[in-house]
């Protein structure tokens, strides 16, 4: 059976806040003892989880000094050391440094920097916002003038479908006058080689019938009469329907006046 000593030495105390202080003030103030004089160098303001916040009684700086504690060895150890500031502050001073605290991550750690941030963006808010009314107003513009340039090209569409309309009736009516011009000096081409026909071989007027389109009455009517040259045949009037003028020669006599010397 264990004795009431060594229970007692198994049993784990965790150091309660005064022994946290105590603890912190020893180890800040390390000449408090006959041999440093009794000399005191740091007072505790107050501490925290993590850290205690002191006041140097020699230089009256403020420093939150870090430490470490050990449940196990009932032991505290410090650590890092920072100076800090303590600023007289009304109430509503202090709410508002508090709230703004609270919105930078409980720390007022680059608060100015954010805050900068901040009033940069807002500056930017500001010139994108007058960047979108001026492009609200600019497209607002643009689609004015589409609509009017709609309504241009519609009116432009439509005198070009009138114009494309009477193109095509006049080409429609050119084509006919061409049709009836061709069947018209076709039916006098036909006239002349039927003049012709029962006075040439059929070899010759198959010849010219082929290549009709590619004379006209008048030098038809000459080729045809310089073959009946060639063929020796007679030469009788010129092929009927086409009259020659008085001071107009014959078909023969045109070819037969080129070899004149």
């Amino acid at each position: 059976m264990l004795s009431e000593e060594s229970e007692m030495s198994q049993i784990n105390f965790k150091l309660s806040d005064d022994q946290k202080y105590r603890a912190l003030w020893m180890l800040l103030n390390p000449n408090y003892c006959e041999e440093g004089n009794w000399t005191c160098e740091y007072s505790i303001c107050e501490v925290f989880d993590e850290y205690a916040l002191v006041v140097s009684l020699e230089t009256g700086n403020y420093e939150r000094v870090y430490y470490v504690k050990n449940d196990e060895l009932d032991s505290v150890e410090l650590g890092d050391r920072i100076q800090v500031y303590v600023i007289d502050v009304t109430e509503n001073e202090k709410n508002t440094l508090d709230t703004l605290r609270k919105l930078n991550g409980d720390t007022y750690e680059l608060v100015s920097e954010n805050l900068t941030n901040a009033e940069q963006n807002a500056e930017n808010c500001e010139s994108y916002s007058a960047k979108i009314d001026e492009m609200t107003e600019t497209i607002a513009t643009l689609n004015t003038e589409a609509e009017a340039g709609t309504e241009k090209y519609t009116a432009l569409e439509g005198q070009y479908n009138d114009l494309n309309t009477q193109y095509s009736a006049l080409v429609e009516e050119n084509n006919s006058l061409k049709d009836y011009k061709h069947n018209v000096e076709t039916q006098h081409k036909e006239a002349v080689i039927a003049e012709y026909a029962d006075k040439l071989s059929e070899e010759v007027i198959n010849t010219y019938k082929a290549k009709l389109d590619e004379y006209t009455v008048e030098d038809l009517d000459m080729h045809l009469a310089y073959e009946l040259k060639k063929s020796g045949a007679a030469f009788t009037q010129p092929a009927a329907g086409y009259v020659l003028k008085d001071t107009q020669k014959s078909g023969v006599e045109e070819i037969l006046s080129r070899y004149k010397k």
